[in-house]
């Protein structure tokens, strides 16, 4: 199994233990109890070749992925276990309306590098390639890569799940000087995502009978409260 290790609370690795954490972790680790099956995590790789290797067959499931039109031709996804808002992050000084995506238009954006942020943000994205720029956006270089350029005004905002930016903007020590704009760019669902070259792709069904059950019996409920701030 491989997923995201920078992205809070659905999977990171933990400064401390230098063990992966996160409700995705937690909920595959309750699966395979629930199923009887051996949970292993991969060492901490690129996003972009963890996708590849499950889309081989090397790795047999991501951890948490939004679904889009191409990844659902080349993976199968679980049902939904967790709901993420993505917002625009821009600097205090420099805010712009926000309400559609068109309203980003003529501005520089930042986005995380192979992220995804739902099929109409995606698709707006290619449409308008000249106007964001990808980058490597995790904990090592997110200050130089992402924080810089908008406090040198060389970009106008970012885009980031929620959560994980106001994270991003605690540990650089710069909550005070970046906002959220109010409107979401998107609210989506997380899935678990699997190979189709693999044998677990036999066991969705049985997979989501164990997310529903975590859902009924609030196990679920109790894994992602236990990642409240």
């Amino acid at each position: 199994m491989g997923g995201p290790v920078s992205w809070w609370p659905i999977g990171y690795i933990n400064e401390q233990t230098d063990k992966a954490e996160g409700i995705s972790f937690e909920l595959l680790e309750y699966i395979g109890e629930q199923l009887n099956l051996p949970v292993w995590i991969a060492p901490s790789l690129p996003w972009k070749r963890v996708l590849k290797m499950v889309e081989v067959g090397q790795l047999d499931v991501v951890s948490g992925a939004y679904k889009t039109a191409q990844r659902s031709s080349l993976f199968q996804y679980s049902e939904p276990y967790y709901r993420n808002e993505i917002r625009v992050f821009v600097h205090k000084d420099r805010p712009f309306v926000f309400e559609k995506l068109e309203h980003l238009k003529g501005r520089v954006g930042l986005k995380p590098l192979g992220g995804s942020f739902g099929q109409a943000f995606d698709s707006f994205a290619a449409e308008n390639k000249s106007s964001f720029v990808s980058v490597a956006a995790h904990k090592a270089t997110f200050e130089v890569n992402v924080l810089r350029p908008l406090i040198e005004g060389l970009a106008d905002y970012f885009v980031l799940d929620y959560q994980d930016g106001l994270l991003f903007l605690q540990k650089s020590g710069l909550q005070d000087e970046f906002v959220a704009l109010p409107h979401p760019v998107a609210v989506l669902d997380v899935h678990l995502l699997l190979s189709r070259h693999s044998w677990c792709a036999n066991l969705l069904p049985e997979i989501n009978q164990v997310i529903a059950q975590a859902k009924r019996n609030g196990k679920l409920a109790n894994i992602i409260a236990g990642y409240s701030q």
